[in-house]
């Protein structure tokens, strides 16, 4: 359960920790996600400098350290970070590597990753603390991590999972007992619950089987096997482990039916410090917890969904607000790492007129249920969310092989895959709520990488081939048009004057520049694609209606601050539904 304190400690070990090297000492047989979440975590702190993870000699478990570097590998592989790197330690133990390392050069620091109340580790944090004094800066890491029954997970689960499946899988051969055909799926789908999400989705797990020297079937190919039991259906007794309700609310956020009040607390406190830092003179009406993290299907991996509610026809104009929040919303998720025990708290500003069609509905504020969730037996086969989601991965995939050679006919398939998604999902939702087959459909493609992939090859299309803008009698007809457009968008009062001049020898050069005494803007458009000069005007415009609504200051446009982070997200909104009623210029 994390402190209420927390996010103030967060911020405050930012400022104090001077930056230096990290490394994470351990066994590691095998990896877990526990490790993984701690590594990333770790390596997202702006002082460490770069994370090494040092695995120590030896066998446990029957994995060897050869078989934990190659785990970490695919981790990496999964999910890039320039930050971390693995070593086999060269010495008898990753602390004799350390212990080397800063005694090589009287000057260096390094900060030691520390698992949470574990003896061994605050041992050798002491030993190195009494070999190189302040040098040695040890920092927490939260290795373990619960289950679905609130039971810590260990490198041990891994192994004892392990012994658990082959036993049900010889059971099963031998009688064909659909008991222990169950007992297989439940032991096969927990065993992937140990490894990073992130790995399971890109599709690595079976390569962390081959490296463990196991090699189990997947459930479904089991589920052909006739058994001897007439009575046995696969289409009634096959379910998704991810969507079979628990017979509990998630007990890391609720106490019986009430929310637990640190938590209360807690998130109380996240929305408040998330408002706050908009500037709005309206409030809010309300904050309150919805989806499955306030429902019966919740996972270790649910989001906390962190609603606050507030009226958007109390603003001017609902429809930029509207944007605005959600470009706001999107900045904040992408910049900030808070989670309630393993799962991420996401925050969404809602408009109170907004449907909204979870079917648990918790009131923060007022501490009380606004809809409360009813306990049911869900029971939905596996091959049925499979055969949904089968025609859009068959259509992904055939757009990946496309690639980027016919960019305009890749580009419009695209577009019309993502409505046709968005439109099933909603279908699924308005009929049947969260577990219709639409929305289950939804979920399996997201898991498994192919919105992702969707996504990325629709970035690459718009990058690719983009020509230069050298002359401003070509660039300007587009700007003027722009403007018009950029206005409405905005509902700007007064639009800018447009300067057209090379800003490279400027004392600060950059692309773009907003004067707000004079209301104008400066813009550089030489060697420039034509999207890059538009989304550069789009963000100075922005500038223009945040200087309207009296929202620039002496520091706005400090790299990082609210203003600069909200100009950039609002400007790619507006370049994105430009360039739908005007899609030639991505070929200008």
């Amino acid at each position: 359960m994390l402190d209420v304190k927390e996010i103030g400690k967060l911020i405050g070990e930012e400022i104090k920790n001077e930056p230096a090297p990290g490394f994470y000492p351990g066994s590691f047989r095998p990896p877990t996600k526990g490790h993984f979440n701690a590594a990333y975590d770790i390596a997202s702190k702006p002082y460490i400098q770069n994370l090494t993870i040092v695995i120590g000699k030896g066998d446990k478990y029957s994995i060897n350290a050869i078989q934990s570097k190659k785990i970490w590998d695919i981790y990496l592989k999964a999910q890039p970070n320039p930050k971390i790197k693995v070593i086999l330690s060269p010495d008898k133990s990753p602390i004799d590597y350390i212990f080397k390392y800063l005694g090589s050069d009287l000057k260096r620091q390094a900060y030691i990753v520390q698992t949470q109340d574990e003896e061994d580790d605050q041992k050798y944090i002491e030993s190195l603390q009494n070999a190189f004094a302040n040098r040695v800066k040890p920092v927490v890491a939260k290795e373990k991590f619960t289950d679905e029954d609130g039971e810590s997970t260990t490198s041990a689960s891994v192994s004892g999972t392990i012994t658990q499946l082959k036993k049900s899988y010889n059971e099963f051969q031998n009688t064909k007992d659909k008991k222990y055909l169950n007992d297989y799926n439940n032991s096969y789908n927990y065993l992937k619950t140990l490894f990073p999400d992130v790995v399971i989705q890109k599709g690595y797990f079976d390569e962390i089987q081959k490296i463990l020297g196991i090699n189990f079937p997947k459930p479904e190919s089991l589920q052909e096997i006739k058994t001897e039991d007439n009575n046995y259906n696969k289409e009634k007794n096959w379910v998704w482990l991810e969507y079979r309700n628990k017979k509990q609310l998630n007990p890391i956020v609720f106490e019986k039916d009430t929310m637990n009040p640190e938590v209360k607390e807690l998130l109380l406190k996240i929305a408040t410090y998330f408002w706050d830092k908009l500037e709005l003179a309206q409030p809010y009406d309300d904050v309150t917890l919805t989806g499955s993290s306030a429902n019966y299907n919740y996972t270790s991996n649910s989001d906390v969904d962190l609603h606050i509610i507030v009226d958007f026809n109390k603003f001017s104009n609902p429809g930029l607000m509207k944007k605005y929040f959600d470009s706001v919303v999107s900045n904040w998720n992408m910049k900030h790492d808070l989670k309630l025990g393993t799962n991420p708290i996401q925050i969404y500003v809602q408009d109170s007129n907004e449907k909204h069609t979870s079917t648990g509905v918790y009131s923060v504020m007022e501490d009380k249920w606004i809809k409360k969730p009813t306990y049911e037996e869900i029971n939905i086969p596996d091959g049925n969310i499979k055969k949904k989601s089968k025609i859009f991965k068959e259509k992904i995939n055939q757009l990946v092989k496309l690639g980027t050679k016919d960019k305009e006919r890749s580009l419009e398939l695209i577009n019309k895959i993502q409505e046709k998604l968005k439109n099933f999902r909603q279908e699924g939702l308005d009929k049947n709520g969260e577990y219709s087959l639409e929305n289950l459909a939804f979920k399996d493609l997201r898991n498994t990488g192919y919105l992702e992939k969707l996504s990325t090859l629709k970035t690459q299309l718009l990058d690719k081939d983009l020509s230069l803008n050298e002359n401003t009698e070509v660039i300007k007809p587009i700007i003027d048009s722009f403007l018009k457009f950029a206005k409405d968008e905005l509902q700007l009062n007064k639009v800018p004057s447009v300067e057209i001049k090379s800003l490279k020898e400027e004392p600060q050069p950059s692309f773009g520049a907003y004067s707000p005494s004079t209301n104008q803007i400066f813009l550089d458009t030489s060697n420039r694609h034509t999207v890059d000069v538009l989304r550069t005007l789009a963000h100075e415009l922005v500038h223009a209606k945040q200087n309207e609504l009296g929202l620039i200051g002496p520091d706005s446009g400090d790299t990082g601050s609210d203003i600069e982070n909200d100009a950039n997200s609002i400007a790619g909104i507006i370049i994105r539904d430009y360039g739908k009623q005007n899609p030639s210029i991505y070929k200008l």
